[in-house]
């Protein structure tokens, strides 16, 4: 694969097929291929967590990326994608909260455009903190699909999924009703009886969120 980027210069798409696990050497060179939008690796690859910065660095075109790991990862994996992957919308890791999930209140990345998160054979093993943190570095609504069989590990997924989007649904719907309900100052020009309102005189209406109005006018 090392000559890969001069055979294929325009290759957007790859599907990897090997007879066993790959390391991440393997799949290294295609990263060469910088018009890549969607590489999806139909077997498990040895990678590191070190190994998702060199993925995404200076790769802002990613749109999906199915990595199944040898090894599952701790929840630290998803945020260089988040933090260098603004049109990923597709996310397959194998992550495993056992490993560790990040302070939601120290991140200060998010997802533009993530819609679904593979999250392969592993399991949650804490629903309202991996709620708390996926709800802090997803902008909106997702879809997790566990490849989990085991009807629990699935049903605690499905509860994930809904933590998630309840709290996202409620964040952007607040935001709206913020946006609506904002404090606007007028600076208006007018004559009222041949008499001119400089611009400096100022008309301020504050609207409060639970819909009282207060008027304050200021004259000189």
């Amino acid at each position: 694969m090392d000559s890969l980027h001069r055979i294929c210069p325009n290759l957007r798409k790859i599907s990897i097929v090997a007879s066993e696990d790959l390391p991440f050497r393997a799949i290294r060179p295609l990263l060469k291929c910088l018009t890549l939008v969607e590489m999806i690796s139909q077997e498990d690859v040895d990678i590191e967590l070190e190994d998702m910065v060199t993925i995404t660095t200076n790769r802002s075109s990613w749109q999906v990326i199915h990595l199944p790991s040898v090894k599952p990862l701790s929840y630290q994996a998803m945020v260089p994608f988040a933090r260098n992957c603004p049109h990923l919308y597709k996310l397959r890791l194998a992550l495993d909260s056992k490993l560790g999930i990040p302070d939601p209140n120290v991140l200060d990345v998010k997802f533009s455009s993530l819609a679904s998160l593979i999250v392969g054979f592993s399991e949650p093993t804490s629903d309202f903190q991996l709620a708390l943190f996926l709800s802090k570095i997803c902008s909106k609504p997702i879809e997790i699909t566990p490849y989990s069989l085991i009807p629990e590990n699935h049903r605690l997924w499905k509860t994930v999924e809904k933590l998630v989007n309840f709290i996202l649904t409620t964040q952007l719907e607040n935001q709206r009703l913020k946006d609506e309900n904002i404090i606007t100052t007028h600076v208006c020009r007018f004559n009222v009886n041949k008499t001119e309102v400089m611009p400096d005189e100022l008309s301020k209406r504050i609207i409060v969120p639970d819909g009282d109005e207060t008027e304050e006018f200021q004259s000189s």
